[in-house]
Formats: C-alpha cells, sequence, structure tokens
C-alpha cells in the first residue's frame, strides 16, 4: 500500500513539476503587472484588475477548451493511435484560433462597454484602454495553450515550463521598458502594461510552435497529412464537446470573482481603494492555486492514460493522490498566509494605508479557503480525466452563481461587511465544489469496480 503510495506520488510529481513551474509563471505574469503598476499608483492597479477580470471571465471558456487537450492526447497515446493523436493537434488549433479569434472580437470591440458597469470614472477610462490592446493577447495564448496540451499529454512537459519562465523574463523586461518609459521608451502607463504581455504572449507562441516543428520525436504528428474527414471530425466534435462545458466551469468559477469585482466598484468613495486590494489578494491566493492547478493537470493526464489502459484501478489511484498532493500543498499555503500576509505586501510598492490593511485581512480569509481551493481544482481535473464533464459544470454553476455572488453581497452590502464579507462567501462556494466533485469521482470509480 505504501509502495503504490510512493510510486504514485512520484508519478504525479515527475508530471506536475514542470507543469506548476509553467503555471506559475503564467500567473507571475500578472501579478508583476499589479506589482509594477502599483508604482504609478493604485488607481492604475484597480483599472487592470478590473479589465483583466472581464478579459479572464471570457477567455477562461477557451482556457478549459484547450485544457481537455492534454488528457484526450493522453488516452490515445496510451492505446498507440498515432493518428488520433495527430488529429487532436491539428483540430486544437483550429478550435483555439477561432475561439481566440471571436473573443478577441468581442473584447475589443465591447470594452467601451465598462461605462455601464457604474464604476469610478478613473478606472472606466484606464480599463477600457487596457482592454483594447491585451485583448489582442488572446488568439496567441489560446494557441500556445493548445500546444502545450499536445507536449503534456504525450507526458513532455518540460518545453511549455522553460519557455513560459523566458517569456515571464521578457514581460517584466517588457513592463520596466514601457510603464515608466526606461531606457529612451515612451511611458505609456498601464496601456505599456498591457503591450508588454501582449508581446510576450505572441513571442511565447512563436517559441512553442518553433519548438514543436523541429523536434524529431514530434514530426510523425506534425507533417501535414491528409486525414480521413471522419477521422478529424470526430477530434473536432470530441474537443468541443468535452471543451465547451469544460471552458464553461472555468467560466462559472472567475464569473463569480469578476462579478465581485465589479460588486466592488460599487462600494462609494474607496471603491478603487477596496477593488485594489482585492487585487492584491487575488494575485497572491493565485500563486498558491496555480501550483494546485498543476497538480490537477497532471493527475488528468494520468487518469486519462489509466483510462485509455481501461486500468480502474490506476484511475482511482491517479486522481486521489493528485487530491492528496493538492491538499497538503495547500495547507502548507494557509499556514503562510495567516502568518507571513506582511511580508507578502512588502513586495508591493503602495504606500496607501486602507489599500494595505483592507489587503492584509483579505489574506487571512484567503488562507482559510486554500484547502477548499486546491481540493475543487484537483476534482475538476480528474473528473475531465475520465471526460465526465455535465456535472461539474452543474456543480460549478450552483456553487459559484447560486451560492458565492449573492452570498457575497449579502454579505457585502447588507450587512456591511464591504469587501471582506464578499471573500467569506467564497469559502462556501469552493467549499461546496469541492465536496460535491470528488464525491462524484469516488463514486463513478468505484461503480466500475463493482
Amino acid at each position: 500500500m505504501i509502495g503504490e503510495l510512493k510510486k504514485n506520488t512520484r508519478e504525479t510529481l515527475k508530471l506536475a513539476l514542470p507543469v506548476i513551474i509553467g503555471q506559475l509563471g503564467q500567473v507571475l505574469m500578472g501579478t508583476i503587472d499589479v506589482m509594477m503598476l502599483g508604482k504609478v499608483g493604485y488607481v492604475h492597479v484597480s483599472a487592470a484588475g478590473l479589465a483583466n477580470s472581464i478579459m479572464i471571465l471570457v477567455t477562461v471558456i477557451g482556457m478549459g477548451t484547450m485544457s481537455v487537450i492534454a488528457p484526450l492526447i493522453a488516452e490515445a497515446n496510451a492505446t498507440a493511435d498515432k493518428e488520433k493523436v495527430r488529429a487532436f493537434l491539428q483540430q486544437g488549433i483550429w478550435i483555439g484560433f477561432l475561439i481566440g479569434g471571436i473573443i478577441h472580437l468581442m473584447l475589443y470591440f465591447g470594452a467601451p462597454l465598462i461605462h455601464r458597469l457604474d464604476q469610478p470614472p478613473a478606472d472606466t477610462s484606464l480599463a477600457i484602454d487596457f482592454l483594447k490592446i491585451i485583448s489582442a493577447s488572446v488568439i496567441p495564448m489560446l494557441l500556445f495553450l493548445a500546444l502545450k496540451g499536445f507536449t503534456d499529454g504525450l507526458s513532455d512537459t518540460r518545453p511549455a515550463m522553460v519557455i513560459t519562465l523566458l517569456g515571464l523574463g521578457l514581460n517584466i523586461f517588457l513592463n520596466f521598458l514601457l510603464i515608466e518609459g526606461n531606457w529612451g521608451f515612451p511611458r505609456m502607463e498601464i496601456k505599456g502594461s498591457a503591450l508588454a504581455t501582449t508581446l510576450t504572449r505572441y513571442i511565447m507562441f512563436g517559441m512553442m510552435a518553433f519548438w514543436v516543428l523541429t523536434r524529431n520525436h514530434y514530426q510523425s504528428y506534425v507533417k501535414i497529412k491528409v486525414q480521413v474527414v471522419s477521422n478529424s471530425r470526430a477530434a473536432f466534435s470530441k474537443i468541443l464537446s468535452i471543451g465547451l462545458p469544460s471552458g464553461m466551469q472555468y467560466f462559472f468559477e472567475v464569473g463569480s470573482f469578476v462579478g465581485i469585482t465589479i460588486m466592488l466598484g460599487w462600494m462609494g468613495e474607496q471603491a478603487s481603494q477596496y477593488r485594489a486590494a482585492h487585487q492584491i489578494g487575488i494575485a497572491v491566493v493565485s500563486i498558491s492555486y496555480m501550483i494546485a492547478l498543476g497538480v490537477s493537470t497532471a493527475a488528468s493526464i494520468r487518469v486519462g492514460d489509466a483510462l485509455g489502459r481501461k486500468d480502474n484501478q490506476d484511475i482511482r489511484n491517479a486522481g486521489f493522490v493528485g487530491l492528496l498532493i493538492a491538499i497538503l500543498w495547500m495547507g502548507l499555503c494557509m499556514i503562510f498566509l495567516l502568518f507571513g500576509g506582511d511580508f507578502i505586501l512588502m513586495a508591493y510598492q503602495i504606500t496607501d494605508e486602507v489599500v494595505l490593511k483592507t489587503a492584509g485581512r483579505l489574506l487571512v480569509i484567503g488562507a482559510f479557503f486554500q484547502l477548499f481551493d486546491g481540493a475543487q481544482a484537483v476534482g475538476l481535473g480528474i473528473l475531465r480525466g475520465i471526460q465526465d464533464v455535465k456535472y461539474p459544470t452543474i456543480v460549478t454553476f450552483i456553487a459559484y452563481w447560486v451560492l458565492t455572488i449573492p452570498l457575497g453581497y449579502f454579505l457585502g452590502f447588507t450587512l456591511n461587511m464591504k469587501v471582506e464579507g464578499t471573500w467569506y462567501a467564497f469559502l462556501l462556494g469552493l467549499g461546496f465544489a469541492a465536496v460535491f466533485n470528488n464525491l462524484r469521482f469516488h463514486l463513478l470509480t468505484r461503480s466500475k469496480d463493482n
């Protein structure tokens, strides 16, 4: 029993560590944007938070769709079906381009609608500028994720990790040049941050495409070859039939955070300060969440591989070991946030006392929902690995739109608990999703043994 646990833990971590580092690089890109904008002013942080929240709300549908490519390829690779792997890669790229283009147009032409959200005027104008520029980064981001799903699905998780870390360094450098106008570059402030991120995502996609196209062990998958129409159609349909519900799961979860972000703009004279604190808190807890999400991705790949081999015991082992790793990690993060919040806030260059004190209180609340957040992330991943997406989509809808958003409004406005009240609501939503999604996985996999 102990030996089996060690083996499964080792295999999960071997897959997860490069994914985790890559995930951290992605979220640190946004975190560093916030940190570097903090020197310009908390209004810029608040506006970037508003624009990023709106962008992510829509973009996660594409990101969720791309997330199913890795377990689908892992399943096909387990049966040595190269034609199916090739079809998933090719159709994943087409779907990424199609969804990315639609989202880009929606964000660019929909950006002026921020005026109708009743937000502080200073935030609104800056957020519109930011959103119009960064909307151009959606296509390369989804194409990068499609290629990442391909390499991850073949258990080759290091290339995406390395490229993401290179992209993180590039993003920091471009922010340095463009936000404050260093080394003779124009001072663009929030526009500079959006442009830096957009340029970085195009370069990251280019590097990932170059890697896939030039590696010998990928050539049998990437060579242009006329496929049987039904094979391509089947891959296209499979990605969308599993991917779109997965995207909606992310949409419901992120939608609750965006809904809260918009609500904060209704909190009177200190609305921008509350949202800046909220943005800092989200940026910090997102780091720990991304590690749990990396474990979730690794677990989904291992579950997909076991599904291809029709080994139900390995499906259960891969799923529950992933859950155990995530809970242990998030437990450590909970302790760190409870006792190290002040140290974390020192990294931000904001001097406003209201922002800093509010952010400190939010980190304490965030510490307590760490376990639930990690468990629900893995629950979604392992269900995706066994291609069960309809039930968790309903669960996430109830958790975040039926429970979290209404409770957040009630606590934040009716009971006047302000931004802290909205964060308490996440405890209920995340806990609900964690319990019911993992219970679903247990019941589905147990039933196959009876």
